[in-house]
């Protein structure tokens, strides 16, 4: 049962650092964007009629993600106390 929690503790700290990153560097890529204005005017024909904001994917995703790192993390905690202790 101790493997158990520590893959799943694990498993919870990559995803989080996993969404951190994700997050961080949206923010960083919208901090440091600069419009180029006086250009923008030239093109402004070829502008699309819809604006989409990223990707939507399924809250089961993340879920079978989660499910399958803690699997993951528990067969390399397994192996490791198995070879080295």
């Amino acid at each position: 049962m101790k493997i158990v929690i520590q893959a799943l503790i694990l498993s919870l700290f990559i995803h989080i650092l996993y969404f951190l990153g994700t997050f961080l560097s949206g923010y960083f890529q919208t901090i440091s964007y600069k419009p180029d204005i006086q250009n923008a005017w030239q093109s402004a024909h070829h502008l699309q009629n819809k604006v989409t904001f990223g990707v939507a994917i399924s809250p089961l995703s993340y879920l079978l993600s989660f499910l399958g790192v803690t699997l993951a993390c528990g067969m390399i905690i397994f192996l490791y106390k198995k070879l080295f202790h």
